[in-house]
């Protein structure tokens, strides 16, 4: 089978430069708007382990960068470790094994599943079984509303085909913005995040996997630091040995940073171990559920009258 130029209406354009060509007996995945012999190559049997090995791969990588800017001091290296954070909100979108195959015959696959993601990005989901192994294929949509629809038509004629459907829904209560479309809404002694109004149970906390990322950031430097105060007081120093030290205690904010910040999905006010005040902001400081560590929230007070003000100072819980 060869296809110079797959029909329009049988192919799916991705992110990258990429395509998926949904033909009458197989999906195929390449970077040519046509399918040659060499892309009919099936790999079914190439699945993943799972999201473990990337989480090991993660750690080891960043333990392995520390070890690099411990060893030569290049101190600058230590901003990216952040690079791993990008690396694991990857890593959450892959809920089965890794299917490696680009080309998939349609009896394998259960079904596809279209939805849409943060900053505009849609995404392709393959659920695959193959002789008893479940696995999935996860692609980027070229980012555009017209592929979008396009993509669901086309597979739709050729596969079971879902779009995964948002749970949204409005909340009314006290409204307290930290920006221009965000906001916490206060409902039934529970604070709901909210964008442009409504709330999406699905949503998880943008800082969930950085904050873990920075708690290990945060020991690896504070570790480096009892270490270079240990060699400044049992070795001959200068005012180098020193600068070092001030540059690590001045990384250690950084992680710290990440560790303390949160915009979870919901906020029980019964949580809520403190709320603190200062010039411009009003600061919430409570326990999520999946940080067990007290984390904070700031509302900025040009965003709120005195009343909703007067509101969050009273959310201390008993």
């Amino acid at each position: 089978m060869q296809y110079p130029n797959t029909p329009k209406d049988q192919i799916i354009n991705l992110q990258a430069g990429m395509y998926c060509h949904v033909l009458e007996d197989k999906v195929i995945i390449n970077d040519v708007q046509g399918v040659e012999p060499r892309h009919l190559k099936e790999r079914m049997d190439k699945v993943s382990k799972g999201n473990i090995w990337g989480y090991i791969l993660n750690i080891t990588l960043t333990l392995a960068l520390f070890g690099v800017v411990l060893y030569t001091s290049f101190y600058p290296l230590l901003l990216l470790v952040f690079v791993s954070t990008w690396h694991i909100s990857k890593l959450k979108k892959q809920t089965l094994p890794v299917n490696q195959s680009d080309c998939i015959p349609l009896e394998y696959i259960e079904k596809a599943v279209l939805s849409q993601g943060t900053l505009g990005f849609n995404y392709l989901k393959f659920f695959i079984d193959y002789k008893g192994v479940k696995s999935m294929r996860v692609l980027r949509l070229y980012d555009s509303e017209s592929t979008y629809q396009s993509a669901f038509k086309i597979l739709s004629a050729k596969l079971p085909t879902e779009i995964e459907q948002e749970e949204k829904k409005k909340i009314s209560g006290i409204a307290f913005p930290i920006g221009k479309k965000d906001a916490y809404i206060l409902s039934d002694d529970t604070l709901y995040f909210v964008n442009n109004n409504e709330y999406d149970s699905t949503r998880l906390d943008s800082y969930r996997f950085i904050r873990w990322i920075g708690a290990m950031h945060f020991i690896i430097i504070l570790y480096a630091v009892g270490m270079k105060f240990y060699l400044i007081q049992t070795t001959p120093s200068n005012f180098i040995d020193y600068l070092v030290l001030l540059l690590f205690i001045i990384f250690l904010a950084l992680p710290f940073y990440y560790i303390n910040k949160a915009l979870p999905n919901k906020i029980e006010v019964e949580k809520i171990l403190k709320v603190t005040e200062n010039k411009k902001k009003i600061i919430l400081k409570y326990i999520t559920s999946n940080w067990k560590l007290p984390v904070t929230t700031k509302f900025d007070k040009k965003h709120l009258d005195k009343e909703t003000q007067e509101v969050l100072r009273n959310l201390k819980s008993n």
